[in-house]
C-alpha cells in the first residue's frame, strides 16, 4: 500500500530543494560581478561572498538538514536577499524576494509561520527605509529616481503588503484544503491497510504448510534435488544452486536420464549414465548412500558425497542430498602428506626430538630418539615411558627438566650439558624443551630436542682461542690497528690505536665512525668530507692504499702526523670492510727537520768553504806576490841596489806580511764562529775603559790623517757581554771609519741605555756608502773591501766577523748610511 504522508513529505523535500537550487543560480550572477570588482577595485570583500557561501553551504548538506530546517533556512535566505535588497536598491531592489520566501514558508507549513516572516519583513523594510531618509544609509547606486519620494515609496510598501498578505490569504487556504484532503486519504489507506492484513494473514494459513516446508528446505546445508517419476527436476534447494552453479532454470530443465550432470569416479574418470545415482535408484528402485564422486564446476573440481533415496509417492521419483566434501578431501590429503613428510623427518633427522604426555609417555619421537637404545622404529616407541628409553647416565638430568617444566611451565631454551658417550668420550648435548598447553594453559606434555653440538662447542673453543692469540698479536704489536664496516664503523682495535690517539678504553672507539672520530679534518684544520678520505678507497676498490703524509686527531682534538696502511677485508668475494694499521711519524717528521736544516747548514758551509778558499787564492795571493817579488828581486840584484832601495822594499815586504797575518787572523776567528767553536762568556764590563783603551791603539793612523775620536759613551755604563768579542766588534768598527774618513775627519763613539738593551754606535762623517752597498754589507758573498780614503787595504771579513760576534752575543748590528756625508754602524746587546 502507498504511505500518503511518507509521498507528501518527499515531494515538500522536492520543492525545497528546487526553490535552493533556484536560490542559488539568483545569486550566482551577483557572486561573478563581485568576483569581478576585486581586480578592477581591489576590493577585497563583499558581502555577497558570504551570502553565495551560505547558499552552497546549505546546499551541499541538503541531505543531512531536517525537512523542517531546511524549509526554514530557504524561506529566511529568500526574506533576506529581500532585505538586502531594498537595503542596497531601495523598495523597488529586491521586495519580491522577500513575497516569494513568504509563500514558500507558508505553502510548506501554513499561514502562522507565513504571517511571521511577512512581519520581519515588513518591520526591516520600515526601519531601512526610516534610516535611508534620515541619512543614515547611504545608496551608491539607485536604479530609479521612484525610491526618493515618500509617497512613492508608501504607494510601493502597500503594495508589497497587500500582496504578502493576499498570497498568505490564498495559499493558506489551498494549504489547508490540501491538509484535509491527505488527512481524508489518509484514513481511508488506514481501512485497506487492515483489509489488506486480513487477507494477507488468511493467505499465510493457507501457504503455512508450504512455508514451513520451504523453510527447511531452504535452510539445509546439504544440497537438496527433488525429481518426478521420469526423472526430471521438479525443485532444489539454494545449497544446490550454490554448489552446482546453476541457476534454478537451468535445474528445473535438467532430467536425471541424461548427461546434464557428469559426475567423476575418484580416479576423476567420467560416471557413465546408468550409474549416476539418481538414474540408478529410478532404474533399479534401490537407495544408494554415500557414493562418492567428482564434480568439474566453474570453481574447479569439487568431490561430493551423495546419497539418493526414493519417494514413494505419486508423481514423485526420487531424492538426491549432496554434501559438498571437497575441504575434508583436501584436509584428508594434507594430512596423508604432512604425515609423509612428517614421517619421513622423523626417521631422517639428526637431532633428537621427543613428545611426551605428562606421564612421560612418548607421543611420537624421531628415530634417532630410537637409537638411544635400540635399533628398532621409532613408532615402536609410542606409548612407552620416555625413562624406559634413555640410556643410563641421562634419565636423571632430562627426567629432572621434564618435571620442572611440568610444575613451573617454564621452557629450557639451549642448555649445554656435558656427557660421556657411548665411546667414553666427552661429549656435548644441547638441549631445549618447551611445554605443551591445553586450551586452559594447562601442562599436558613436553616437547623435547636434543642435539650432539661437540663439534660446535669445540670448534667455538678453537675459535676462542684463536680470538685470543690474534687479540695477543693486535695488542702485542707497536702499531696502532683498526678495523671498520662498510659504513664506516668501527669493527674492532688494538690497544696500541687507544693509546697513541688518548683513548683509556675501547668502548669509546667501538661502533663510532672513525672518519669523524680521528680523521675529519685535513693538516691545517679544515674539514675532509668522507667521500674524499683515502682510507675508505680500500673498500671503495677493493684494494689497498697507503699514506705516508696524513694526520689522525687524538681525543683531545690535537693532530699527529701518521703513516697508515688500509687494507679491504673480503668474504665470499665481497668486501665487508677494510683494517687499517698507522704508526706515529712524529719522531721521523723531526728527524726529517734536522735532516733538512743540517742539509741547509752544510751548505752553507760548503758555501763558505768556497769562498774561504776563493779568499784564500785572491786575498793572500797579491800580498804573497809582492813578498816573493821584492824578496827575489833584492836577493837577484843585491849587489847592484842601494840600502836606500833595499830597506824600502823590505818596509814592502814587512808591510805585506803584516797584512797577510792580519787577514789569517780575521779569517781564522770567522771560521771559529762559524764552526760553532766560538762560545760566548758574558760579564760585566765597563763599556766607556773598554772603547778608550781600543781608540788609543788607533792613535798613529788618526794623527796620519789628523782625524779626532770622541768617546760620549758614560764612564758609569756597564754592560754584560763577552770582552773579546765586544772588543772585536768595536775595534773593526773604529778601523772602519778611520778608514773611510776625510783627512781631518771627526769619529763619535756613544751609548744608549734602553729597558732590555743597549745600543752603541761608531759613526764618521767620511764618504759613506750607496743603497746598494748598505743592502749586502753583512752578506758573506760580499766580503770585497774597497780603499780607504787614503788607499788603505782591508780584508773584507771585518764586518761578517762583527756581524757573527753580535748575533753569538743574541744582539742586532745595522748601518745607517748616505754616500758622502758619512756612515754610522750600530749594534744591540741584551741587558
Amino acid at each position: 500500500m502507498i504511505n500518503l504522508k511518507k509521498e507528501i513529505k518527499d515531494v515538500r523535500n522536492r520543492l525545497i530543494n528546487y526553490s535552493l537550487i533556484a536560490l542559488l543560480v539568483l545569486a550566482s550572477p551577483i557572486f561573478i560581478v563581485s568576483v569581478i570588482q576585486i581586480f578592477i577595485s581591489e576590493q577585497y570583500f563583499s558581502i555577497h561572498f558570504l551570502e553565495f557561501g551560505f547558499i552552497a553551504l546549505v546546499f551541499v548538506l541538503r541531505h543531512k538538514l531536517s525537512t523542517s530546517l531546511k524549509a526554514n533556512i530557504v524561506a529566511s535566505l529568500y526574506v533576506l536577499a529581500g532585505i538586502l535588497g531594498v537595503y542596497f536598491f531601495g523598495i523597488s531592489g529586491g521586495y519580491f524576494l522577500s513575497v516569494i520566501g513568504i509563500a514558500l514558508i507558508t505553502l510548506f507549513y501554513g499561514k502562522r509561520l507565513g504571517i511571521i516572516y511577512s512581519i520581519i519583513a515588513i518591520i526591516s523594510f520600515v526601519v531601512i527605509q526610516s534610516l535611508y531618509f534620515e541619512g543614515y544609509i547611504v545608496r551608491q547606486i539607485d536604479f530609479n529616481l521612484f525610491n526618493e519620494s515618500l509617497n512613492n515609496w508608501i504607494s510601493a510598501f502597500f503594495t508589497l503588503v497587500i500582496t504578502s498578505f493576499i498570497l498568505i490569504l490564498s495559499i493558506s487556504i489551498f494549504h489547508d484544503y490540501l491538509t484535509l484532503l491527505i488527512k481524508n486519504l489518509d484514513t481511508n489507506n488506514d481501512k485497506l491497510i487492515t483489509l489488506n492484513n486480513a487477507y494477507e494473514n488468511a493467505l499465510h494459513q493457507v501457504s503455512d504448510s508450504e512455508t514451513k516446508y520451504k523453510k527447511v528446505f531452504q535452510s539445509l546445508y546439504e544440497a537438496v534435488i527433488v525429481s518426478d517419476e521420469e526423472g526430471n527436476v521438479i525443485d532444489c534447494n539454494d545449497s544446490a544452486i550454490r554448489l552446482f552453479g546453476f541457476n534454478r532454470e537451468s535445474f528445473l530443465s535438467i532430467n536425471l536420464h541424461n548427461d546434464d550432470i557428469k559426475f567423476l569416479y575418484p580416479d576423476l574418470t567420467p560416471i557413465p549414465k546408468s550409474e549416476s545415482p539418481g538414474k540408478k535408484s529410478l532404474d533399479s528402485g534401490l537407495s544408494y548412500r554415500n557414493v562418492v564422486t567428482g564434480f568439474e564446476s566453474s570453481e574447479g573440481l569439487k568431490w561430493l558425497n551423495i546419497n539418493s533415496e526414493l519417494f514413494n509417492i505419486k508423481g514423485y521419483g526420487v531424492y538426491l542430498t549432496i554434501h559438498d566434501i571437497t575441504q575434508e578431501k583436501i584436509k584428508t590429503e594434507e594430512l596423508r602428506i604432512f604425515n609423509q613428510y612428517f614421517s619421513t623427518f622423523l626417521n631422517n633427522i639428526s637431532d633428537i626430538i621427543y613428545f611426551v604426555d605428562k606421564e612421560g609417555k612418548v607421543i611420537f619421537c624421531s628415530q634417532s630418539f630410537a637409537n638411544l637404545n635400540s635399533k628398532s622404529s621409532w613408532k615402536s616407541l609410542v606409548g612407552k615411558y620416555v625413562k624406559d628409553i634413555l640410556p643410563m647416565g641421562y634419565v636423571e638430568q632430562y627426567i629432572e627438566g621434564d618435571k620442572r617444566i611440568s610444575s613451573t611451565g617454564e621452557s629450557i631454551i639451549g642448555k649445554i650439558v656435558k656427557h660421556i658417550g657411548f665411546n667414553g668420550s666427552d661429549i656435548y648435548i644441547q638441549t631445549s624443551k618447551w611445554p605443551i598447553r591445553n586450551n586452559e594453559n594447562e601442562v599436558i606434555g613436553i616437547i623435547g630436542i636434543s642435539r650432539d653440538v661437540t663439534e660446535f662447542v669445540e670448534e667455538k673453543n678453537n675459535l676462542q682461542k684463536k680470538s685470543n692469540m690474534i687479540n695477543l698479536l693486535l695488542n702485542s704489536t707497536a702499531e696502532g690497528i683498526y678495523g671498520i664496516d662498510l659504513d664506516g664503523n668501527c669493527t674492532f682495535v688494538n690497544n696500541a690505536c687507544l693509546k697513541i690517539l688518548g683513548y683509556s678504553s675501547e668502548d669509546e672507539f667501538l661502533g663510532k665512525n672513525t672518519h669523524d672520530l680521528i680523521h675529519h679534518s685535513y693538516k691545517d684544520g679544515s674539514k675532509m668530507h668522507n667521500e674524499n678520505c683515502t682510507i675508505r678507497l680500500a673498500i671503495k676498490e677493493g684494494k689497498g692504499v697507503s699514506c705516508d703524509d696524513d694526520v689522525f686527531w687524538k681525543k683531545d682534538n690535537t693532530s699527529i702526523p701518521v703513516e697508515y696502511y688500509s687494507y679491504p677485508q673480503i668474504v665470499d668475494e665481497k668486501v665487508v670492510g677494510c683494517v687499517v694499521t698507522f704508526i706515529d711519524i712524529t719522531n721521523r717528521k723531526e728527524n726529517e727537520k734536522k735532516l733538512i736544516n743540517y742539509n741547509h747548514e752544510l751548505k752553507r758551509l760548503n758555501n763558505d768553504k768556497d769562498n774561504f778558499i776563493k779568499i784564500l787564492a785572491h786575498d793572500i795571493k797579491n800580498p804573497l806576490n809582492a813578498i816573493m817579488g821584492f824578496s827575489e828581486f833584492i836577493l837577484t840584484n843585491y849587489d847592484d841596489i842601494d840600502d836606500e832601495t833595499i830597506k824600502e822594499y823590505c818596509s814592502i815586504i814587512n808591510e805585506s806580511s803584516l797584512k797577510t797575518f792580519e787577514l789569517m787572523e780575521e779569517i781564522l776567528l770567522w771560521l771559529k764562529v762559524q764552526s760553532g767553536k766560538l762560545k760566548a762568556n758574558p760579564m760585566e764590563l765597563e763599556l766607556y775603559q773598554i772603547t778608550e783603551r781600543i781608540s788609543q791603539t788607533f792613535i798613529p793612523m788618526t794623527q796620519n790623517k789628523l782625524i779626532t775620536i770622541e768617546n760620549n759613551i758614560p764612564r758609569d755604563l756597564f754592560i754584560k757581554a763577552d770582552i773579546n768579542m765586544t772588543r772585536t766588534i768595536i775595534r773593526n768598527l773604529i778601523s772602519n771609519a778611520i778608514k773611510y774618513s776625510l783627512v781631518g775627519g771627526k769619529i763619535i763613539i756613544n751609548s744608549e741605555k734602553k729597558e732590555n738593551e743597549t745600543i752603541i754606535f761608531v759613526q764618521d762623517f767620511g764618504i759613506g756608502m750607496s743603497e746598494k752597498e748598505v743592502e749586502g754589507i753583512f752578506l758573506y758573498y760580499n766580503n770585497q773591501s774597497k780603499e780607504g780614503t787614503m788607499g788603505e787595504k782591508g780584508t773584507g771579513f771585518g764586518l761578517l766577523i762583527c756581524n757573527e760576534l753580535v748575533i753569538k752575543q743574541r744582539g742586532k748590528i745595522w748601518v745607517e748610511s748616505q754616500e758622502g756625508k758619512g756612515s754610522k754602524f750600530i749594534f744591540s746587546l741584551p741587558n
